[in-house]
């Protein structure tokens, strides 16, 4: 028995910093991931679709994404595919508009967690799921979840919308529905179908528990392939999990550096074209969205702060690369000083870089010039040590005034 684990499709992101051409397309990749999960699901005669909530972005839909949605699930119907549906913190329970649900979804809207049983081909499976019913829910969802009985042979998929505590890039989200691994632990559920943190990741091996991922990306920090998880449920238990890429369009970042030769336009389009090797390109130029991030000392640190040049480098560059669209970074880019000079000036910049190179090879000064928090611990050390990477730069750049 196999099932699909959907979450955060997040449809109708409004995208309102972006061109209208880019909102289009990135909006309309969302609802075209969504058709491929339904694709998928029927092409590989899977049992259910499941979404862990934030079906939708916000608490308006348009006509288009409306029509389009109800469509989709139509299909499942019509395949015999059930479509079981938790809601999340971005479409809390009565915070939607009302739409008119096929026959073959089950809404899960209450924090109080229930239990249905669905009749499959391939025999019949539980899901219990909780639900959102508002923007900021601060219960432990997780923790209400009842034990279940294993011992009838049927499957058992727990399905939630929660932040939990250990998951990566958790702290990227708000802290909704918040729960911990031990909630999960010993309550009989052969698999936990999560939403709410955006990075596809297990974060449970027994049970299994995985965060499904954004199926499309909407920023460059959610780069690489998104999709969901094809989930194998065995009668012995023991689930396994499938990825199954959906995005049709892919972030990608590349972080430029070595700008110190560029003293002229055609120079750093030569340098950074050369540094955006399309063989690295995890999609085709046509679909992806490439963000590059330019790193360093630079020439050409005062025009760079132009947003004119900007727009005309992206320009050349979107051009010359094929691809759909190109962003810039350019906060990491200053003008190149020599620190060790400086170090000789006898004012409030010189003392602080003296200052800055005597901690960086004394620890004990280290933990003297920092904050409490930090001033304990090899590992706090280690991260002062970071801290203090670079710290001149910054020091120069303050006290001199450089716009950096």
């Amino acid at each position: 028995m196999r099932v699909l684990h959907l979450a955060d499709l997040h449809l109708d992101t409004p995208y309102s910093h972006r061109s209208k051409d880019l909102r289009d397309q990135l909006q309309d990749a969302a609802g075209a991931a969504f058709a491929a999960a339904v694709d998928a699901a029927i092409g590989e005669e899977l049992v259910a679709v499941l979404v862990a909530g934030d079906l939708f972005d916000r608490d308006t839909l348009s006509f288009a994404t409306e029509r389009r949605l109800i469509e989709q699930i139509g299909r499942l119907g019509a395949a015999g595919i059930p479509f079981l549906y938790a809601c999340g913190n971005h479409d809390p329970a009565g915070q939607t508009r009302a739409l008119q649900w096929p026959d073959n979804v089950t809404l899960f809207e209450h924090e109080k967690p229930r239990s249905v049983e669905v009749a499959t081909p391939a025999g019949r499976l539980r899901v219990t799921g909780a639900g959102h019913q508002s923007q900021r829910c601060g219960t432990n969802l997780a923790a209400l979840f009842p034990t279940v009985d294993r011992t009838d042979g049927v499957p058992h998929i727990a399905l939630l919308h929660a932040q939990l505590e250990s998951a990566i890039n958790h702290d990227r989200h708000d802290r909704y529905a918040p729960a911990t691994r031990s909630d999960l632990v010993d309550k009989g559920y052969d698999y936990w179908a999560l939403g709410h943190v955006h990075e596809r990741q297990q974060v449970c091996e027994d049970p299994v528990a995985w965060y499904a991922g954004i199926p499309q990306g909407r920023t460059p920090k959610e780069s690489g392939p998104r999709g969901a998880n094809i989930v194998a449920l065995p009668a012995a238990g023991g689930a396994t999990v499938e990825f199954l890429p959906l995005a049709p369009l892919t972030w990608h970042t590349v972080k430029c550096t070595r700008l110190e030769g560029a003293e002229n336009f055609s120079a750093l389009v030569k340098i950074l074209r050369k540094q955006c090797r399309p063989a690295d390109w995890p999609a085709p130029a046509k679909q992806l969205l490439l963000r590059l991030q330019l790193t360093g000392a630079s020439p050409l640190h005062r025009e760079l702060r132009d947003r004119d040049n900007i727009d005309t480098l992206i320009e050349e560059l979107q051009a010359a690369l094929g691809t759909l669209d190109v962003e810039i970074d350019v906060t990491a880019v200053h003008m190149a000083l020599d620190s060790s000079n400086l170090e000789q000036r006898n004012d409030v910049l010189g003392e602080a870089l003296r200052l800055l190179t005597a901690a960086q090879t004394d620890e004990d000064l280290l933990r003297t010039l920092a904050p409490e928090p930090l001033a304990s611990g090899e590992a706090n050390l280690d991260r002062l040590k970071t801290l203090c990477d670079g710290a001149d730069r910054e020091l120069i750049a303050a006290l001199l005034r450089v716009d950096s």
